[in-house]
């Protein structure tokens, strides 16, 4: 018999009184020590980290399940999965909102909680909205209006995929509910949540105009019909700024001021350039594949070429960047000529050098200095870099931490104050987000391209810029790259951003039911479902089960088959 049966059958033994009396003693001061440690978790201190945990745990999840539904379509059925998704992520926001942020303030600054910094809130002109839970609240209720005008839409005239616009709307909380922690703080910048709030509902409603078939419809007709005059309006749109335009803090003219609104024309002017280059592209693709291409080289230089110098004149260095590879990448894409990528590359990186050699423009000097040294050159990546550190795995909690003090933290520093608010595993799921929108809007690019070349195109390019974007920003936040002044899509303040971006997401849904039918269609003109299990985004991929219903050319989006042709037309009749 080892020791334990024999411990055991010591234990058993024991009858006499003292020996009870020891054993009650010692479960009485375990259940003792585990009250107390429940209590202290659950004390007014631990509170926001607990609840952190939680629903930063509950965030996970629903991440991973839009990354499996991208991947591989589920049992759910698409209308109803969407639906349910939009809905859970909207009351996790409003339990991040309303519960978290108050909680944060309460337990980090009593004093601030309570001071005059908050009487904006008092004095909101918000009918039956009082303090600072109400103003939460009620923005809370403004961005569930904004998300279900934009599902209401989308539902009416372009379903055709049941992803995307649960990312958007999970990027735009993340980014009000960051901003909106940042208000009521010592930055003096107690409205930015709920401006960025109403441009989202402004943002919802410039959806509906954009997806609706008529609009989109006389859109993308002008655009077809006049490519070049767009690039005309680009070109009019940015320089008419050094005459109209106006300076927000003493810096550049980069804004039109409309009453009291200001609209930084850059962002249109991306979208519109990109589809320039995707019609040309389209027009010159088999001529750039030939020996004799040097025209249509030069023709594509000059029309980049004049865009990119009234940017520089501007010194806006950081759209030059998106750009620059965006477009690169687009040639390639439908060129397929490497060598000339490399060409290109090696001319970029000696106009770089001569730049920084020369300090001229003084501003790609500066930004490589800060980039190459910034406890020496820049202040605020020093601060930004101290802010990140604070935030560690799971974040401080929302507001508990210090990122009020990084400059500009609102737009180009947002990511940085997401690492310290929500940790490295907040920052990973934005990321996580942002990558799965783009392979999303890769996926319905792909599934235009067998006609569609120059939709596709535009549409490839539109990802891009947006991705790039995101990668220049999260990059600079983590002194990767250099700074380059933009803004993090769907997430950092702005306006003119917001609202844009979401009109952009507007065409690459219409685009996608601008060239589909459905693939079987009742004779009542009633689209018959295919079941999900279906490939998601994928033309070629099909289950045998399935194959006599869904050709190759088809591809299932929003849980229907759809065939790439013409659109669907009102009665429901291809």
């Amino acid at each position: 018999m080892n020791r334990l049966e024999q411990a055991l059958a010591y234990v058993s033994q024991r009858k006499s009184l003292w020996f009870k009396t020891l054993l009650t003693g010692i479960a009485l001061y375990l259940l003792w020590q585990i009250a107390l440690f429940t209590l202290l978790v659950l004390s007014a201190e631990n509170r926001p980290f607990l609840l952190r945990a939680v629903l930063q745990t509950l965030e996970i999840i629903l991440v991973l399940i839009l990354v499996k539904r991208i991947v591989r379509a589920g049992p759910t059925a698409p209308e109803i999965f969407e639906r349910r998704y939009l809905a859970a992520t909207w009351v996790l926001f409003g339990l991040w909102l309303c519960v978290m942020v108050p909680m944060g303030f309460e337990i980090r600054d009593p004093y601030l909680y309570g001071t005059a910094n908050f009487d904006p809130y008092q004095h909101l002109v918000i009918p039956m909205i009082t303090g600072f839970r109400g103003y939460l609240f009620a923005v809370w209720l403004m961005c569930g209006i904004a998300t279900l005008v934009l599902y209401g839409v989308k539902k009416r005239w372009a379903d055709v995929d049941e992803v995307l616009l649960p990312l958007v709307c999970h990027l735009i909380f993340t980014g009000i509910l960051i901003l909106v922690r940042l208000g009521p703080d010592r930055t003096k910048t107690a409205m930015i949540g709920w401006n960025q709030a109403v441009f989202f509902l402004i943002g919802a409603v410039a959806f509906g105009i954009i997806i609706s078939p008529a609009v989109r419809e006389r859109l993308m007709n002008f655009a077809d019909r006049y490519p070049y005059i767009l690039l005309i309006i680009t070109i009019a749109l940015i320089g008419g700024t050094f005459f109209f335009g106006t300076a927000l803090s003493g810096g550049r003219k980069l804004w039109y001021r409309v009453g009291p609104l200001t609209i930084q024309p850059i962002e249109i002017s991306k979208i519109l350039f990109v589809y320039v280059v995707a019609a040309f592209l389209e027009k010159k693709a088999y001529t750039f594949q030939k020996s004799r291409r040097l025209s249509s080289l030069i023709s594509l230089g000059v029309m980049c070429l004049s865009l990119f110098l009234v940017l520089l004149l501007q010194k806006d260095l950081g759209p030059i960047m998106v750009l620059v590879i965006v477009c690169l990448w687009m040639f390639v894409s439908v060129s397929g000529r490497i060598d000339l990528l490399a060409t290109a590359l090696l001319a970029i990186g000696t106009v770089i050098g001569l730049a920084f050699w020369f300090k001229q423009p003084s501003m790609v000097y500066h930004r490589i200095m800060d980039f190459v040294d910034p406890l020496q050159y820049s202040s605020q990546m020093t601060y930004a870099l101290w802010t990140q550190a604070s935030g560690d795995l799971w974040g401080t909690a929302l507001g508990m931490s210090r990122a009020y003090k990084v400059p500009v933290i609102e737009s180009d520093y947002i990511f940085t104050a997401i690492l310290a608010e929500k940790g490295w595993i907040g920052a990973a799921v934005v990321l996580t987000v942002f990558w799965a929108f783009s392979i999303r809007g890769i996926q319905l690019a792909r599934f235009l391209v067998k006609g569609h070349s120059r939709d596709a195109t535009f549409m490839m390019g539109v990802v891009m810029v947006l991705f790039v974007q995101q990668v220049v920003i999260v990059a600079g936040n983590l002194n990767m790259l250099p700074l380059s002044g933009l803004t993090l899509p769907f997430v950092s303040a702005g306006g003119s951003s917001l609202v844009v971006n979401l009109g952009v997401l507007a065409l690459m849904l219409g685009l996608v039911a601008r060239h589909t039918r459905p693939a079987q269609i009742t004779e009542t003109g009633q689209v018959k479902s295919i079941p999900m299990p279906i490939a998601a985004a994928n033309p070629t991929r099909v289950e045998p089960e399935f194959e006599p219903s869904v050709r190759d050319d088809e591809m299932v989006l929003g849980g229907r088959a759809f065939r790439a042709g013409s659109a669907v037309k009102p009665g429901g009749h291809a």
